[in-house]
Order: structure tokens, then sequence, then C-alpha cells
């Protein structure tokens, strides 16, 4: 068995310089790809933009460097300016669990939902702008509604909790985390030496399936 388990969050600006790591990752055939969502930002750590100004310029800068990723001046000049928006993770993270439940392609709302926010600066947890994204992902209006009644609340609290226990069961503690399931266990992959090299973690990955790579101890 493997399986390769993705720990994000939408408002991570890791997750977002690693970005082309997860698409990778998708493309191998034989590697199934999860994506669990952690809800960084949630209940009482919910901030406004204001709030994480300078912890996100200072954040950014190292993430652009390191991984290519670009951050937009509708970004950084006018969403971390704007004293009405909120980092909050639950609404993205429904938004991604209802485009999976309709078309099995969470990756691609995580991907809109990305650009939407570092690229466009645009407040992703407004219920209409994740519909406009879903749209662009080629999911229906009305059905993304729907499953999005289906999974605000209680389900979305489930998952989160449960993301919260697989990343505890691997001793993770950060977003983003790669988690490999084998038949012995669960191994924490190490990724950030990769950001901005996909056809390397590429190798990585192949390696590992192949059994001439190394990870972490197995954690069962």
């Amino acid at each position: 068995m493997n399986r390769l388990h993705y720990i994000y969050d939408p408002l991570c600006g890791w997750c977002y310089g690693a970005a082309s790591l997860a698409r990778t990752a998708a493309a191998m055939t034989d590697l199934p790809l999860y994506l669990h969502a952690g809800g960084m930002l949630t209940g009482r750590n919910v901030r406004r933009a204001t709030e994480m100004r300078e912890f996100e310029l200072s954040n950014d800068l190292r993430i652009a460097e390191l991984s290519g990723q670009a951050f937009g001046k509708d970004y950084l000049d006018g969403l971390l300016n704007d004293p009405d928006a909120l980092f909050d993770s639950t609404p993205p993270t429904a938004g991604i669990l209802a485009v999976n439940l309709v078309t099995d392609q969470p990756l691609d709302m995580l991907d809109a939902i990305q650009h939407a926010l570092y690229h466009d600066g645009k407040c992703i947890t407004d219920k209409e702008t994740l519909s406009g994204l879903a749209v662009q992902v080629g999911v229906d209006h009305d059905l993304f509604l729907a499953a999005y009644g289906d999974v605000q609340g209680k389900a979305t609290e489930e998952h989160i909790a449960e993301t919260r226990q697989l990343l505890a069961r691997v001793g993770g503690r950060s977003f983003p985390t790669f988690i490999l399931e084998q038949d012995d266990g669960y191994h924490a992959l190490e990724f950030s030496h990769y950001l901005g090299h996909p056809e390397q973690w590429h190798d990585y990955l192949r390696a590992l399936l192949n059994g001439t790579g190394r990870a972490t101890t197995a954690i069962h």
C-alpha cells in the first residue's frame, strides 16, 4: 500500500509555497494523494488581516525566495491592509470539502483558493467568492452551494479534528506536512529543500516507492 497524505491549511503561506509539490504528487498515478485540512486559523485563532500583516510580509518574502511562488500586489498592498478582512480557515476548508464531494478533485479548489488569496488579494471567507472559484474549477454553482451547506459546521469540524489526530500521530506540528503511508506504517517526509524543485521531489517520491529512498522511521 502506498498513499500520500497532505496536511495543509488554505491560509498557510508555506502550503502555497508547496503547491507545486502537491501537484507533482497528484500526477503520480501509483500514489493516491489525500488532502487533510488542519484548521490553522479557526475558533479563537481567527485573526484580522491587519493583525497578520507584519508576520505575513516577512514570512511571504522567505516563501517567495525559496519556492518561486508570486505574492500579488492586491494581496500585499490590498488585503493585508483591509481591517474588515478575516483570516479564518473554516470557510475555505468547507469549500474544498464541498468540491471534493461533487468532483473528487479537492486539489483544484485548493489551488484556486490559494491563487485568489495570495495573488489576487481576495477574501476567501466569503461564500460567493468560494462559489465563484468552484465554478472556475468546473463545479456547477448550485451543486457547490448544496454541498457547501452539507459540509458546513459539524462535518468540517470533524474533518479538522481527524487531521489533527493524524498530524499528532506522526509528531507533526506544522503546515504543510507530507505523510507517506505504507504497509509498515506512516512516514513524515522532509520536503523543505524541495520547495521550488518539483522534479527533484518527484524523484524523491519515486525512490521511496521503489524502496531505494529513505524517509523517517515508520510510526504505526
